[in-house]
């Protein structure tokens, strides 16, 4: 049954999707007020963040839509 908690994994997972697709867009406003070019080390933490958010919201959506 879809309710509050399966909803809310789904959204938590398309924002982790966005974080895993397009981390230079996320991180380019701040490292352009700084003046300086995006680090690889902030685009891999981004997308590690970006991962653990997709995977988690599954997780919670399908548990939940399937109990």
């Amino acid at each position: 049954m879809i309710n509050f908690a399966t909803v809310m994994g789904f959204v938590f997972s398309f924002i982790g999707i966005y974080y895993l697709m397009r981390p230079e867009k996320i991180l380019k406003k701040r490292y352009e007020r700084m003046g300086e070019e995006i680090p690889q080390k902030a685009l891999l933490r981004t997308r590690i963040i970006g991962g653990i958010c997709t995977v988690g919201g599954l997780i919670i959506a399908l548990t939940t839509y399937f109990q």
